[in-house]
């Protein structure tokens, strides 16, 4: 009951977006993705404004988002028993034909610069660092669970705070722990497609491609191109904003499982914004995103992932934003992280 009230709260915010309002000083949403492992091997949008980078000038950011991931295949993992060694569960995941189980701490810094070639066209570039670690998450989540009476599922099963990734589609297998390397780097375009006179109603349509630049053996890219479209609609009143972020992404190969053919990923984000006075701001968005991944071979990963961010935005200096913000998984968890955390500056010139 309560996620269907925070899914019809969130859908009468997506329908007032379109509603005209007057501008305000709104410093946009929280820059992040889902960084469920499967996920990051693909081009996902950011959630970001509808306004474009002003003519003639950089916006340059240093973005890093940490998140806790505990997701396995149904079934996965029953019959060991609680404090289970390595080897014990590997040898389990083995046994069936499809299989997948992670337990790690992901960790993404991005890199990120747009430059405004006219007033309605500004192009960027994104370049990511992904990493998955041992990370320190592990006790703090079960106690949160434990806390609210949040099932902790199949946690207690294995070791605390360890880093393994574990994917099988028939024969063929990815097993691995610790890891850090260069992702795939998405170059865009954001067109200004519509904006009222006084700015209170912005949309606009960002095209963007990523490049194979990553490292797939180590996950942190699926070793081909893809390609997609966000339709961005921000709304402007007073001190509030309403920004929907509507995307499609047709992804290529994995070249990691020659035998998983992604299936386009479709995603739907919505934020509310706040702007208290001139340097700092509340925000408040969702993000709904289909899974690359096929129902038929992997039922659990393949659904449709839910998540919230909530954070603020602080202007520390005139041309220096910091942006700090918690995220956290609903619904569904076989597909999303557990529990994360965002920080970042942004810088005008």
């Amino acid at each position: 009951m309560r996620n269907r009230l925070l899914l019809i709260y969130i859908l009468i915010l997506s329908i007032l977006s379109f509603i005209q309002g007057q501008t305000n000083n709104s410093r946009g949403l929280i820059y992040i993705r889902n960084q469920f492992p499967v996920n990051l091997q693909f081009l996902s949008f950011y959630a970001q404004e509808a306004s474009t980078q002003e003519k003639v000038s950089w916006g340059v950011a240093l973005q890093y988002t940490h998140s806790n991931t505990f997701a396995m295949f149904e079934g996965s993992l029953l019959q060991i028993p609680a404090g289970a060694d390595r080897a014990q569960y590997i040898n389990e995941l083995y046994a069936a034909v499809n299989n997948y189980y992670f337990d790690t701490a992901t960790g993404t810094l991005n890199l990120n610069s747009n430059y405004g070639i006219s007033d309605r066209i500004s192009v960027g570039v994104n370049i990511p660092i992904i990493s998955y670690q041992s990370g320190f998450m592990d006790m703090p989540i079960e106690t949160f669970h434990n806390t609210f009476g949040i099932a902790n599922v199949n946690r207690a099963r294995t070791a605390k705070n360890q880093s393994e990734i574990f994917i099988k589609s028939g024969e063929e297998v990815y097993d691995y722990g610790n890891s850090s390397a260069l992702g795939d780097i998405v170059i865009d375009l954001k067109t200004n497609l519509f904006r009222t006179y006084n700015g209170s109603i912005d949309i606009s349509l960002l095209s963007a491609l990523k490049l194979p630049t990553g490292n797939y053996k180590k996950l942190s890219g699926s070793g081909s191109i893809d390609y997609g479209f966000n339709l961005i609609v921000s709304n402007s009143w007073k001190q509030h904003t309403l920004t929907n972020n509507i995307s499609a992404v047709f992804p290529g190969a994995w070249k990691l499982f020659n035998n998983i053919n992604p299936r386009n990923i479709y995603g739907w984000v919505v934020g509310y914004e706040y702007s208290f006075n001139q340097r700092w701001s509340f925000i408040f968005q969702n993000r709904i995103l289909s899974s690359p991944l096929n129902k038929n071979s992997f039922p659990s990963a393949a659904k449709t992932s839910f998540e919230w961010t909530s954070g603020v935005k602080v202007d520390v200096l005139r041309n220096l934003r910091l942006s700090l913000a918690i995220t956290q998984n609903y619904i569904n968890h076989e597909n999303v992280p557990d529990f994360g955390f965002h920080v970042g500056i942004r810088t005008f010139f």
